[in-house]
């Protein structure tokens, strides 16, 4: 049965040992009951700024090998630029007893292996070339790839339900620009209006509009096979060109009315 069973502390009652592991636990409970179908990934928060040496990663939430895991501080990170790409990661350490605590942690590391290992998930990668400043601030949905100096999130891992998907910040300004374009239709502004008000996008969700949307078959698609799909997408929808659809674009069956 579902029940709410919940401490009560009141001036003359005695505290006792489950009134307090109640408390200890139930958050911890809630947490991973609301996300257990989530696949690993970044829940929420850990966005990335940089300066000159350092990046700073936002404290989040993280599952990682089915485990959450909570930053609840800013950390920084150094870096260098070497010209080549690096990837930085969140790597599952082995668990150690500490006091009363059984301790679990992800440290942050940058590397330049870019497969992912078990125990890893990727935060965002950059290539930074000698003298250049790296970039988290983008001019448009092109720009979030840029190759060199540009710290991106294509590759990220974000949790989504039963698997990840693409991260946000893609997803946000994929639906930001649809929305600005004049030459969006009725069906793009409605998948634009979903992705922004959800703040995310299931992965089955976009692969499906990703095919629909450019007239192909339904196929799995790496993160960055489905971001240039999207930005073929917007491309076609700036330049005024709805391109093939399935059943539902805009230039499939219509009726004309004759009076």
């Amino acid at each position: 049965m579902f029940t709410d069973h919940k401490a009560v502390f009141e001036k003359g009652r005695i505290l006792k040992a489950d009134m307090l592991s109640s408390v200890r636990d139930y958050p911890r409970d809630r947490l991973e009951l609301i996300y257990a179908d989530y696949a690993d990934g970044i829940v929420a928060g850990a966005r990335v700024e940089a300066t000159e040496q350092c990046l700073f990663v936002g404290k989040g939430l993280l599952k990682l090998n089915g485990r959450l895991l909570i930053m609840a501080e800013d950390t920084a990170v150094l870096y260098k630029a070497t010209g080549r790409e690096q990837v930085l990661k969140a790597r599952l350490e082995s668990g150690a007893l500490e006091g009363d605590f059984m301790r679990c942690q992800a440290s942050l590391v940058l590397d330049e292996h870019t497969e992912l290992r078990d125990g890893e998930l990727e935060l965002a990668r950059f290539k930074l070339k000698e003298g250049a400043r790296l970039r988290t601030a983008y001019r448009d949905f092109e720009d979030l790839a840029t190759e060199y100096n540009t710290l991106h999130y294509v590759h990220a891992t974000y949790a989504g339900l039963g698997r990840s998907t693409l991260h946000p910040v893609i997803t946000e300004s994929f639906a930001s620009s649809v929305m600005k374009s004049r030459g969006a239709d009725g069906d793009d502004l409605a998948f634009a209006m979903l992705v922004m008000n959800q703040g995310m996008a299931q992965r089955e969700l976009l692969l499906h509009y990703a095919a629909r949307r450019l007239g192909r078959e339904y196929r799995e698609l790496s993160n960055f096979e489905l971001y240039r799909a999207l930005l073929r997408i917007l491309q076609l929808i700036q330049e005024g060109r709805g391109g093939p659809r399935g059943d539902f674009r805009a230039g499939g069956p219509q009726r004309m009315i004759v009076d």
